[in-house]
Protein backbone atom coordinates (compact mmCIF):
# COMPACT_ATOMS: atom_id res chain seq x y z
CA UNK A 1 0.00 0.00 0.00
CA UNK A 2 2.68 2.54 0.94
CA UNK A 3 4.57 1.39 -2.07
CA UNK A 4 2.02 2.32 -4.02
CA UNK A 5 1.51 5.50 -2.54
CA UNK A 6 5.43 6.35 -2.76
CA UNK A 7 5.39 5.79 -6.71
CA UNK A 8 2.73 8.04 -7.22
CA UNK A 9 4.16 10.45 -4.75
CA UNK A 10 7.65 10.48 -7.38
CA UNK A 11 5.68 10.26 -10.52
CA UNK A 12 4.00 13.77 -9.63
CA UNK A 13 7.32 14.80 -7.76
CA UNK A 14 9.32 13.92 -11.75
CA UNK A 15 6.03 15.57 -13.53
CA UNK A 16 6.58 18.97 -10.71
CA UNK A 17 10.66 18.79 -11.38
CA UNK A 18 9.70 19.18 -15.26
CA UNK A 19 7.61 22.01 -14.46
CA UNK A 20 10.25 23.81 -12.55
CA UNK A 21 12.91 23.28 -15.63
CA UNK A 22 10.11 24.27 -18.42
CA UNK A 23 8.08 26.38 -16.55
CA UNK A 24 6.88 29.12 -19.04
CA UNK A 25 7.18 32.07 -15.97
CA UNK A 26 8.42 32.62 -12.82
CA UNK A 27 5.41 32.72 -10.95
CA UNK A 28 4.99 29.12 -12.59
CA UNK A 29 8.22 27.95 -11.42
CA UNK A 30 7.57 29.40 -7.53
CA UNK A 31 4.49 27.28 -7.14
CA UNK A 32 6.35 23.93 -8.67
CA UNK A 33 9.40 24.87 -5.84
CA UNK A 34 6.48 25.06 -3.46
CA UNK A 35 4.95 21.54 -4.78
CA UNK A 36 7.66 19.82 -4.71
CA UNK A 37 8.63 20.75 -1.05
CA UNK A 38 5.37 19.56 0.00
CA UNK A 39 6.03 16.03 -1.87
CA UNK A 40 9.18 15.52 -0.43
CA UNK A 41 7.50 16.06 2.69
CA UNK A 42 4.53 13.82 2.19
CA UNK A 43 7.36 11.17 1.22
CA UNK A 44 9.26 11.98 4.49
CA UNK A 45 6.00 11.78 6.70
CA UNK A 46 5.06 8.51 4.85
CA UNK A 47 8.36 6.87 5.10
CA UNK A 48 8.04 7.30 8.90
CA UNK A 49 4.75 6.01 9.06
CA UNK A 50 5.51 3.27 7.75
CA UNK A 51 8.84 2.10 9.55
CA UNK A 52 6.84 2.57 12.67
CA UNK A 53 2.87 2.98 12.48
CA UNK A 54 2.74 1.46 16.37
CA UNK A 55 4.87 4.65 17.60
CA UNK A 56 2.98 7.21 15.19
CA UNK A 57 -0.21 5.85 16.72
CA UNK A 58 0.63 5.98 19.89
CA UNK A 59 2.11 9.15 20.17
CA UNK A 60 -0.84 11.06 17.79
CA UNK A 61 -4.28 9.27 19.43
CA UNK A 62 -6.03 11.18 21.77
CA UNK A 63 -7.54 8.18 23.71
CA UNK A 64 -5.12 6.69 26.07
CA UNK A 65 -3.89 3.51 25.12
CA UNK A 66 -0.93 1.37 25.95
CA UNK A 67 1.95 1.48 23.69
Amino acid sequence: MFAVATVAVLVALALVLVRVLLGPGVFDRALAVNTAGTLVLLLLSGRSFSTSPSSMACSTSSVPSPC
